[in-house]
Formats: structure tokens, C-alpha cells, sequence
């Protein structure tokens, strides 16, 4: 018995010689754009701590309508950044407006809950200011101070990924 003939056609290599050769040019862009980044992401941060030192000047200078100005270009351009909100919380604390030293205070604690400093200065403005405790919401909200919201996000991956694998 003759075994059928089979009408395909054994695969080939496909010639790509109407294409390009730019693998040559690859490398040497890809290293200048990683440079560049680099440097760009150097020089932002750069900046931003040249701005972080003068709005610290300017407040230690008593210019707390500049170092408000200072800490709120900075807060637009990184908003989580608790240095930066503990900071403006105090600006504005010194300037007697006690809602927005709350609000940023508030934003260092949930951006750091860890840094008692932002806690006692919390409670310091608060009692300042008349304010009672918070009560039962401080209570409620401890769960959400013991750990950062990273640490948060790892802890409640573990159950996750253990629920994949099973």
C-alpha cells in the first residue's frame, strides 16, 4: 500500500530582506534615552529639594505666606509627600488658619501614619484650636495607623496569591 501524499508544504524561513536593518541604530538610542531620562528624573528631584530648602528657609525666616507659597507649587507637583504636608501644616498653623493646618496634617498622617511627630502635632492643633478628639472615628481608624498603605497592600496580597495557587 502507497502511503497518501501529504499537499502541505514544509515550513520556511520567511525573508525579511525588505526590511530594515536598524538593530545597528538600537542600542545607541536606546543608551542616549536612558541617559537622558536619567538625568531629567535627576534634575526634577533635584529641583524639588532646592524648593523643599527654601520653603524651610522661608518658615524658619517667619515668611510663612512664602513658604506656604513654596509647599503648595510642591504639593501640586508631588502630592504624596507627608514631609511636605507636615510642613504646610504648620505654615498655616503659625498663620492661625487651624482647618488647613488640620487638612494637611491629616494628609502627612495618612501618607506616614507611623511618625509620631505628625500625631503629637495633630493633637497639639487640635487642642490649640478647642477641638475635641475625634472619639469613636479615632478608635475605628487605628487598624488603618499601625502600618502604611504600602504595608497594607503586601499584607492583604498574601490571601490573594494563596487563593490562586489553590
Amino acid at each position: 500500500m502507497e502511503k497518501p501524499k501529504h499537499s502541505r508544504k514544509p515550513l520556511t524561513k520567511v525573508s525579511l530582506s525588505h526590511t530594515k536593518d536598524v538593530s545597528r541604530f538600537d542600542a545607541p538610542c536606546t543608551a542616549w534615552l536612558t541617559t537622558l531620562l536619567l538625568c531629567l528624573i535627576q534634575t526634577i528631584a533635584y529641583a524639588q529639594q532646592e524648593t523643599f530648602d527654601r520653603a524651610n528657609q522661608a518658615f524658619e525666616a517667619k515668611a510663612f505666606d512664602q513658604a506656604l507659597e513654596q509647599y503648595l507649587e510642591m504639593i501640586a507637583k508631588d502630592p504624596p509627600n507627608p514631609a511636605v504636608h507636615y510642613n504646610c501644616g504648620s505654615a498655616y498653623f503659625r498663620q492661625g488658619m487651624t482647618g488647613q493646618a488640620i487638612y494637611h496634617l491629616l494628609m502627612a498622617r495618612a501618607l506616614d501614619p507611623l511618625d509620631p511627630d505628625t500625631e503629637a502635632n495633630l493633637r497639639f492643633v487640635r487642642e490649640t484650636a478647642g477641638l475635641p478628639s475625634q472619639g469613636l472615628l479615632s478608635k475605628g481608624s487605628i487598624w488603618t495607623r499601625l502600618m502604611t498603605l504600602n504595608q497594607w497592600a503586601v499584607i492583604c496580597l498574601f490571601p490573594f496569591w494563596a487563593a490562586c495557587l489553590l
